[in-house]
Parts: C-alpha cells; structure tokens; sequence
C-alpha cells in the first residue's frame, strides 16, 4: 500500500482515481528542501558510474574527474573563507565519511538545498501539491538506499576492509 503525505486522500467510491488535497505550507516547504537534498546526495554515486563508464569505454580520466576535481577546490575554499576553519581541509574523501571534507561537504549541500528550495517555493508557489513527484522521490530514495547497503555489504564480503 502506497503511503500519502497528511492532506492526501481516496475517493472510495472510484478506488483508481486519487484526489489529492492541497497540503499545509509547511509540508510543501520540508518537501522542496528534502527533494533538493537528497538530489544532490543522489550526484555522487552518479559521478562513481560515470567514472566508471569513461574508464571502461577508454575515456580520458579528466572528463570523468572534473566533478571531483571542483569540489576538491570548492570544499576547502568554504572551509577557509565561509567557515572559517583553523586549519586547511588537506585530506578528502577517502572512504570513511568522517573527515573535515565530508562534513564540510554535508554542510554546503544543506545549504545549496536550502537555497534551492527557497527558489523553488518562489518560482512555483502556487502549486498546492507534489504527488507525483513524491512518488519518484520515494522511489528514487529506495534506489540509493539499495545501492548504499549493497555497496557497503560488498566491502565487507570482498577482502578490501578485512
């Protein structure tokens, strides 16, 4: 059975079709932020498959690292400009998620989400509801949670961590 936000509901009387009812503000908002932040969560196992591809089908390694190669410039420049850090962001991704470029990282998309859907609800403020959009972010959200789990469980099986 598929799950509807509050302000959602079924005509009994004709189970195929669904009214979707207006939803609060405040649901429109938390949705347009979430769906700006797992879209930029969801950017980084793309970059992985398109480095991939470039390497399989005899790509130059530059057009595959150029995403990789801008947040290495821009996540250390945040760092010392915009947060301010004591000492520079010298070591990057490597794997473990904790370090200073992660969490660094977190903090720029949080506030890329928010500025985007800060945007979105201007631009589109009088769209009243998501529905369908919802369902691709729920699908979308179960594909990356997948991917995550299978990657992480193949580390463990494959003797890379052991």
């Amino acid at each position: 059975m598929r799950s509807h936000p509050k302000g959602v509901s079924t005509d009994v009387s004709n189970p195929t079709q669904v009214k979707t009812a207006a939803w609060p503000l405040a649901w429109r908002s938390l949705f347009r932020f979430v769906f700006c932040y797992v879209a930029l969560f969801a950017v980084y196992p793309v970059d992985g498959i398109v480095n991939m591809l470039c390497h399989d089908a005899g790509i130059g390694s530059g057009v595959a690292a150029l995403p990789e190669s801008i947040l290495h410039a821009l996540i250390p420049w945040i760092g010392a400009n915009v947060l301010h850090l004591g000492n520079p962001i010298t070591v990057f991704t490597n794997g473990s998620g904790d370090t200073t470029f992660d969490w660094v990282l977190v903090a720029t998309n949080l506030a890329i989400a928010a500025v985007a859907a800060i945007a979105w609800s201007v631009l589109d403020r009088r769209r009243l509801e998501y529905e369908r959009l919802w369902a691709w972010l729920q699908y979308g959200a179960r594909i990356l949670l997948a991917a995550e789990l299978l990657s992480y469980g193949l580390d463990k099986v494959m003797p890379l961590q052991f």
